[in-house]
C-alpha cells in the first residue's frame, strides 16, 4: 500500500471522527462553557488535519512537476488553521485565561488576526514569518 493511500484512508478516518466528534459534543449537555469550546475546537482540528491528509494525498498524486499548486498550498494552509486552534485551546482549556465572552472574542480575535497576516505574507512570498 502506498503513502497516497494511507494519506487518503487517514483523512476518511479523520474527517468521520471530527464529525461524529462534533455530533457527540453537541448532543452532551453536561460540559462546562470552556470544556465545550475545547472539545468544538478538537473537533474541528479533526476535521482540518483530515482535510490536510487529502490535500497531502492529492498533492503526492500529482507530484512535484504539475502546475497545479491548489493541494500543496492547501495543506500548508491547512497547518496555519491547526496552529491557531491550538493557541485557541490554550486559552480556555484545562484553566480558562479568558473568563468572559468578551475576553475570548478579543483573543480569538488575535489569533485569527496573526494567522491572516501568516497567510497574506505567504501570499505575497515572504513565507518566513
Amino acid at each position: 500500500m502506498s503513502q497516497v493511500n494511507l494519506l487518503f484512508i487517514g483523512a476518511i478516518l479523520s474527517v468521520t471522527l471530527g464529525c461524529l466528534a462534533l455530533r457527540l459534543v453537541r448532543k452532551n449537555d453536561n460540559l462546562e462553557w470552556n470544556e465545550a469550546i475545547a472539545a468544538y475546537l478538537i473537533c474541528l482540528m479533526f476535521i482540518g488535519k483530515g482535510l490536510q491528509n487529502a490535500a497531502g494525498g492529492y498533492a503526492e498524486e500529482a507530484g512535484s512537476d504539475s502546475i497545479w499548486q491548489f493541494w500543496v498550498s492547501l495543506n500548508f494552509n491547512l497547518d496555519y488553521f491547526f496552529d491557531a486552534t491550538i493557541m485557541m485551546i490554550v486559552l480556555v482549556y484545562p484553566v480558562p485565561i479568558l473568563r468572559n465572552f468578551r475576553q475570548l472574542k478579543i483573543g480569538f480575535g488575535i489569533i485569527v488576526s496573526m494567522i491572516s497576516i501568516r497567510l497574506v505574507l505567504v501570499m505575497i512570498g515572504m513565507p518566513h514569518t
